[in-house]
This record gives structure tokens, C-alpha cells and sequence, in this order.
């Protein structure tokens, strides 16, 4: 394992509802990999009572607060109440809504607006677990 060589950061996730996340331990272990100190925290909206259109209040405080970065991940109010995922990159806009499992059969609906390059791979353990629990156990 590669000694600690320095600290790259102090860096989180910004989202709603994002206690699962398994972002940080993903960072956290690629960083230790790397031999680097890299702490990566998560700020869930939900457990801080704070509103989706307040949160350029929380980015500035995290910046006082010493954060090198933030990857802010919400899904907004209303596609959040239509079951759409959405995500962006610095290129463009991208998102993501199934239709219910018929039988093994689903079909999944994508918009890309620009020329997001991400390709919903946030998004995926999301789907992967909303088609598992829809499939029931032993399915």
C-alpha cells in the first residue's frame, strides 16, 4: 500500500437523501490507493432542514468552511415527483425515468441535451435497486 504523501482536500456531496451514497468510500479508497489524504463528506439537505433553492448558501458556507470542492447531485422538486433522475456534466444535460417491469421487460426513457458525456452512471444504482424491489425477492 502506498504511503500518505500529502493532503489533496477536503471535498463533498451535496444531495437529498444521499446517506447511502457509496461515493465517499469509493474517493476515500481510490485516494488511498493513491497514497493521498483526501476526505470526502456527505451534506444532505434533508438532515440539515435545508430548502433545494437555498443550497447557494450552503455552497458559499462550505467554501468558508475550508471545502476544496463540491459535487452537488439534487434532484429537482418536480422531476423528482415524476421519478426522473436527472445529472449533468460540464457538457451538458442528462435525464433518465423506466417505465414499470412488465414480465423481464422494462423500457427506459433518456433525454441528452447538449453534449452530456456521463451517461447516467450516477443514476444507475438508483434504477438498479427501484427495478430490484419492483421484481420481489427471489426474482
Amino acid at each position: 500500500m502506498p504511503r500518505t504523501s500529502y493532503l489533496v482536500g477536503l471535498v463533498g456531496l451535496v444531495g437529498s437523501g444521499i446517506g447511502p451514497s457509496l461515493s465517499p468510500a469509493l474517493h476515500q479508497r481510490e485516494a488511498d490507493r493513491q497514497g493521498l489524504r483526501h476526505l470526502y463528506r456527505l451534506i444532505d439537505i434533508d438532515t440539515l432542514g435545508v430548502r433545494p433553492e437555498a443550497v447557494g448558501d450552503l455552497v458559499r458556507a462550505a467554501g468558508d468552511l475550508g471545502f476544496d470542492g463540491l459535487d452537488i447531485n439534487l434532484l429537482l422538486a418536480a422531476y423528482q415527483e415524476l421519478g426522473v433522475l436527472y445529472d449533468r456534466d460540464e457538457w451538458g444535460e442528462f435525464r433518465h425515468c423506466c417505465t414499470g417491469t412488465v414480465g423481464r421487460v422494462f423500457f427506459e426513457l433518456v433525454q441528452r441535451d447538449g453534449g452530456y458525456r456521463g451517461y447516467g452512471a450516477r443514476n444507475a444504482p438508483v434504477r438498479l435497486a427501484a427495478q430490484a424491489a419492483a421484481r420481489g425477492p427471489g426474482r
